[in-house]
Parts: C-alpha cells; structure tokens; sequence
C-alpha cells in the first residue's frame, strides 16, 4: 500500500492486491566486523527500508571486533 501512495499521492486508484511472500523467511546478514559498525539510528532506519522491501530476518555477523567486559577471551588476543 506504501508503494501505491508513494507512486499515485492522494488520488489512489480502485484496485484489489493480492501480495504474499514466495518465501516465509525472507532476510540478510550484515557483516558488522569488517568496516564501520553501523551506530543503532543507522541499524532502525536500515530496517526500516528492509521491511518496506518484505526483508523480515536480519542478521548480525560479529568475530572478536566488540570487546566484551565479561568475555575477554572473545577478543584479547587480537589487536585493535
């Protein structure tokens, strides 16, 4: 319905939709160890766009990048 708004504004026309996903589990895997990680503004509005796109599984790759308090062993042996 987002989509028939965006494209016909406020003169929306007579129609019936049909729309089911082809795939109950629909997602992606962010891989937030390598470059930049994404601070939550970007992650809301990131799954924001994801929905719009029936995306509804994110994942969220992490290695020894976050230095965990309780488990050192996660990441100490790494440099930064």
């Amino acid at each position: 319905m987002i989509q028939i708004i965006e494209q016909c504004g406020s003169s929306l026309p007579c129609l019936e939709i049909s729309d089911w996903p082809d795939f109950p589990n629909r997602g992606i895997m962010l891989d937030v160890s390598r470059d930049k990680v994404p601070t939550m503004d970007t992650l809301l509005s990131l799954v924001d766009m994801l929905a719009g796109w029936k995306i509804n599984e994110l994942q969220l790759y992490t290695e020894h990048t976050f230095a965990y308090r309780n488990h050192p062993e996660v990441w100490a042996a790494y440099s930064r």
